[in-house]
């Protein structure tokens, strides 16, 4: 296993011309960017080296302030990276992996209380993608088999459900056309990407006092998936599923897509802790599920 990276945090305060540097040792647990908690790295400290974190006060009150997820700073584009690419921070994430179940390991339980399916892509009439279609049936078939109740995730957002109505919706009508839907459905999350298809999935569980989920997503999505899920659903089992009918270039594009996305939530972590919803959910009962909204 690789070990994990020293990563240095630079704050920057514009106002009065000077930064504060900090190091962050990358399995060491986030950094509290406090001045009062921290070392100062001297500037010829041979630690220094390696990758660094650079971003200014203003951020770190606005996550501290709760008006922005750490997430939500990083891919922004108000944290940046300097020496280095974020997925030079996946060994992190590894390391943490390695501490928990190995993939694959211990494969779906016999009988889990729900199967949440994490939403895919979808075009600008709804048509689901290879993925989400996959994820989305094997979800249906897997709750069936095993007695669980269904979640479906996603809402709206340009990068994957540039329409008005949520992915969730195209997802049970997807199941409709194929007879099913015999599977209750205890929630559909309004969620616009993954951790906060977590985030929401936690309060759910919760509320419900679910005691053991599965996670469907795709092969290629599954480290970032089991690495937020340490985060914020620990004890969720994720279920990576494989799609045969992508070609070898498209699958090239979505794991590159992956490591950079998963070294940006790594970063997060690192700076901030784990994300947590900025308001609490919404809550609309249609009837035949809850629909969640954050």
């Amino acid at each position: 296993m690789e070990s994990a990276p020293v990563v240095r945090v630079t704050v920057v305060d514009p106002a009065a011309g000077r930064s504060q540097r900090f190091l962050v040792r990358a399995d060491a647990g986030p950094a509290t960017l406090d001045p009062a908690a921290q070392v100062a790295l001297d500037a010829d400290d041979p630690a220094a080296g390696g990758l660094t974190l650079e971003l200014d006060t203003a951020t770190v009150e606005e996550v501290r302030g709760g008006l922005l997820t750490g997430s939500q700073a990083v891919m922004s584009g108000r944290v940046r990276i300097i020496g280095g690419a974020w997925a030079d921070l996946n060994p992190v994430a590894t390391a943490a992996l390695h501490q928990g179940t190995p993939p694959g390991q211990p494969g779906v339980p016999a009988g889990p209380d729900v199967v949440a399916v994490l939403g895919a892509p979808n075009d600008v009439r709804g048509n689901l993608s290879v993925m989400a279609a996959g994820r989305t049936t094997h979800a249906a078939v897997l709750a069936g088999r095993t007695g669980a109740a269904l979640v479906l995730t996603g809402g709206t957002g340009r990068h994957f459900n540039p329409t008005g109505q949520p992915h969730w919706v195209y997802c049970r009508d997807h199941l409709a056309r194929r007879d099913l839907l015999g599977v209750p459905v205890l929630a559909c999350l309004d969620s616009r990407h993954t951790y906060e298809d977590l985030l929401l999935l936690r309060e759910v569980t919760t509320r419900h006092r679910i005691r053991s989920t599965v996670l469907v997503t795709s092969d290629y999505h599954e480290p970032r998936v089991r690495y937020l899920a340490g985060l914020v659903l620990p004890g969720a089992v994720v279920h990576g599923i494989s799609h045969p009918e992508l070609t070898g270039e498209h699958l090239a594009r979505l794991r590159a897509h992956e490591r950079t996305a998963l070294g940006q939530v790594v970063a997060a972590a690192l700076l901030f802790g784990p994300d947590r919803l900025l308001a609490p959910p919404a809550r609309t009962d249609l009837g035949w599920a809850v629909r969640w909204t954050p």
